[in-house]
């Protein structure tokens, strides 16, 4: 099995967006969003094979 690793900026997104878009990984994501310091960003993996989730 290989993974990507996706980093995500959420930073110029509304608080709706965010939550949205978090969800919407973290249910796709081998193994949901890793936050950095801050909450604005973040990295996740998913599974080679799988289809785009955004």
């Amino acid at each position: 099995m290989s993974l990507h690793q996706y980093h995500v900026d959420f930073s110029q997104l509304s608080p709706s967006e965010k939550e949205s878009l978090s969800e919407r990984v973290d249910n796709a994501a081998f193994t949901g969003i890793q936050w950095e310091q801050g909450f604005q960003s973040g990295v996740f993996f998913v599974e080679e094979n799988q289809d785009s989730i955004i």
